[in-house]
């Protein structure tokens, strides 16, 4: 987590599909993937990243780090 400067979250449309995603940006600027899936409807892609938000909120509370989360998709 020392090379994580933010957090983001989106969500793209895959043919019938939303992929939802969580990614960690690196203090290069790299995107890694943290969380990935697939839902057959819009709501449940948010709820999914609102979801895994609240527990990297919470590992970053009991760790005592501040990261910037950006909520592009919520």
């Amino acid at each position: 987590m020392d090379n994580v400067a933010k957090i983001s979250s989106d969500i793209d449309e895959y043919h019938e599909n939303f992929i939802a995603s969580v990614y960690f940006i690196t203090t290069a600027g790299e995107e890694i993937v943290f969380a990935r899936r697939a839902f057959q409807n819009e709501y449940h892609a948010k709820r999914y990243i609102a979801n895994v938000l609240e527990i990297v909120k919470s590992f970053l509370k009991a760790s005592d780090l501040e990261i910037e989360i950006i909520k592009e998709a919520v």
